[in-house]
């Protein structure tokens, strides 16, 4: 029998993780926690696309929007993790580095990759974000162009479907990507007044900042964080907790 894990993220922005937790035996239950919404970049973005030396994302959302903007595929590409370089790669992008980690880890790839000598580099970011790179690599003497090009905002409520298993207590854990959604995700769950379905269920947190965020006035069963913020590292973990290696 399949283990029942509510996934804090749509099925959509997901991407091919979806199928990756399918193959191991997990019914994932889909909930976005942050709807996602356009924001038009400045008029004159293909010229900056054209003189930059490079584009950093870090998140999926910034792969999707840049692939609606631009008919360009063949220039370089750095992102956070494996998940958003799959994606890019998918959407035709042929020239895509991971950093395979966090911010830290995406910054190191930038100083290995790029130099502040060979022209700007297009940081295409959204609204909000949780660590902003281009402090960090202006500070280094890089040209940064930031961008923001979406927004993030908590969703209203749970889906009816899923506040229902929450309800019903059917959802033997959640899996949680970002200290936002977490945050949103305790707000929802206070709101639905399903604060015991929580205390029944394992916490699956992509790093640990999005674990502290997600206890915030609520009690888990047990609470795993990945060893790092990877796929690799996160689809090891959902193995392990369906295979009940974890007790608690």
């Amino acid at each position: 029998m399949n283990r029942r894990l509510l996934i804090g993220r749509s099925v959509r922005h997901v991407g091919p993780l979806a199928r990756q937790i399918a193959e191991r035996g997990i019914t994932g239950v889909y909930q976005a926690l942050l709807e996602i919404s356009r924001i038009d970049p400045p008029g004159d973005f293909e010229d900056r696309l054209n003189v930059a030396q490079a584009v950093v994302v870090t998140s999926p959302n910034a792969v999707g929007r840049l692939a609606e903007l631009t008919r360009k595929r063949f220039f370089p590409m750095l992102t956070v993790g494996d998940g958003t370089m799959r994606i890019a790669r998918d959407l035709g992008f042929a020239d895509v580095t991971s950093a395979d980690g966090d911010a830290i880890d995406l910054l190191e790839l930038c100083r290995k990759r790029l130099s502040p000598e060979a022209g700007p580099v297009i940081y295409l970011r959204g609204r909000e974000v949780a660590q902003d790179l281009a402090q960090a690599l202006s500070a280094e003497g890089y040209a940064i162009d930031p961008i923001v090009v979406y927004a993030s905002d908590p969703a209203a409520q749970f889906r009816p479907q899923v506040e229902q298993q929450l309800r019903q207590a059917s959802l033997e854990a959640a899996l949680l990507f970002s200290p936002r959604g977490a945050a949103n995700f305790v707000s929802l769950v206070r709101k639905a007044g399903v604060e015991y379905a929580c205390a029944g269920m394992t916490l699956i947190a992509f790093s640990p900042a999005v674990a502290a965020a997600a206890a915030t006035d609520l009690v888990w069963r047990l609470q795993l964080v990945t060893e790092r913020p990877t796929i690799p590292a996160l689809l090891s973990t959902l193995e392990q907790w369906r295979d009940g290696k974890f007790a608690g």
